[in-house]
């Protein structure tokens, strides 16, 4: 077995995944990827499935670069362009929104990866909206919801939208309970 592959949970970890503390793999100790002599030393019954990773998209490059300095790589097609896909404007502006709203009502500050654990959909899709109507009202010139800025109000949908689609894309790949959340 390599590091990037996972064992399939025991039969019994179905039954026990209600007494488990934590509702996501990087809740587990050493993350969704702990290092298999963790895992073979030390996996007990009351130790949490490890999830598999996604499979990346297999693709056969048809030509092999050689750089500058002589190393050489296969080449980029057919490969996902993650950098290319986002903007670090965005992904920065976002970023300090969501420390922001880390902070609670009485003073403790909550994990960054907290959202992950499970948010039902019916919050996220009226919060969406309500984010939805101060970007449209922003954008119509009329006085939104909330009294924050376009970017608030944006960077708040963004955030609606990738937690409905992470517990849509958990559902679908079996590990969520009957809630939609994390089990």
């Amino acid at each position: 077995m390599d590091h990037h592959s996972h064992e399939k949970a025991p039969e019994w970890a179905d039954e026990q995944l209600e007494s488990y503390s934590f509702r996501h793999p990087h809740d587990a100790p050493f993350g969704p990827q702990a290092p298999e002599a963790f895992m073979d030393s030390a996996r007990v019954p009351s130790d949490p499935p490890f999830y598999p990773l996604p499979e990346w998209p297999k693709t056969t490059p048809t030509q092999t670069r050689t750089f500058s300095t002589g190393a050489t790589r296969n080449s980029d097609e057919g490969k996902y362009d993650f950098e290319g896909f986002l903007s670090p404007l965005v992904i920065k502006r976002f970023g300090e929104y969501m420390h922001k709203h880390r902070h609670l009502a009485d003073g403790s500050l909550r994990d960054s990866d907290n959202w992950q654990r499970g948010i039902p959909r019916p919050q996220l899709i009226k919060s969406g909206w309500r984010h939805m109507f101060d970007w449209w009202a922003h954008h119509r010139g009329v006085k939104p919801l909330d009294p924050t800025s376009v970017e608030d109000a944006l960077c708040g949908l963004i955030f609606n939208a990738m937690g409905y689609l992470h517990e849509t894309l958990v559902e679908n790949e079996g590990k969520a309970g009957p809630s939609g959340a994390l089990a």
